[in-house]
């Protein structure tokens, strides 16, 4: 049976694609992508239109969302995640935050509300290393 995954990438074309890919081969069974009329490219544009593309990809009765970005981090900026981090109040500019907090934090409430809905937060350094 395919599973249905709404996919939010920053590359959207190629990486979605990738992503797909990817977790047909960990899940071992067939992945649709359902991306709905969105399009993205940037991690701020993942970030921004996340609440409307899982919305959107609910009313269309999809359980289970993948969003990757791009960490681009360093030791200046943008650290890798640590369990401890209190990531600030959300800010779609915020270029300094950890970015599977500040991802974590662009998914809407209801969609973390009903535990029948999976969503996934991808820093793609994860990916990339």
């Amino acid at each position: 049976m395919t599973l249905a995954v709404a996919i939010a990438s920053e590359h959207d074309a190629f990486d979605g694609e990738v992503y797909r890919r990817l977790l047909e081969r960990l899940l071992a069974r067939p992945v649709t992508r359902w991306s709905g009329s969105f399009v993205f490219n940037g991690c701020k544009s993942v970030a921004k239109l996340c609440p409307a593309f899982l919305e959107a990809a609910s009313a269309a009765g999809i359980r289970h969302a993948l969003l990757a970005i791009d960490n681009d981090g360093g030791a200046r900026r943008r650290p890798e995640h640590d369990d401890t981090h209190v990531p600030p109040a959300f800010d779609v500019d915020d270029d300094e935050t950890c970015r599977e907090c500040w991802l974590h934090q662009a998914v809407p409430s209801s969609w973390t509300a009903d535990s029948r809905r999976h969503c996934v937060a991808v820093p793609v350094q994860v990916i990339e290393t």
